[in-house]
């Protein structure tokens, strides 16, 4: 596989197209998560009171618009090795400020 760091180069080569595609995949997966973490934030913080759920609620959603699914392409520089790792590390993330506030009574 053919990968620069320069964000000029577009991706290609041996197996850049499987890359690309894991890289894609794992985006979504890791947004969709976010997605649904903060949805449940959303909805315990209108059911129950606590400064904790409502900043957890406002950390949520600005995670899910930084989300590197949205953001970080596939198709140059580095074929998505940046998406690949990053999406899923912000899930986790989002998760470790989430969970919190679901079990919290």
């Amino acid at each position: 596989m053919v990968a620069s760091s320069s964000a000029a180069l577009a991706c290609s080569g041996e197996g850049a197209r499987e890359l690309m595609f894991r890289s894609t995949l794992a985006g979504w997966a890791g947004l969709a998560l976010s997605v649904a973490a903060t949805l449940v934030s959303v909805r315990l913080s209108r059911q129950r009171s606590g400064a904790w759920r409502k900043a957890a609620t406002v950390l949520s959603v600005g995670l899910v618009l930084v989300h590197p699914g949205l953001w970080v392409g596939v198709t140059s520089g580095d074929c998505g090795a940046t998406r690949l790792l990053l999406a899923p590390l912000v899930a986790l993330i989002h998760l470790a400020i989430v969970v919190p506030s679901i079990i919290a009574k």
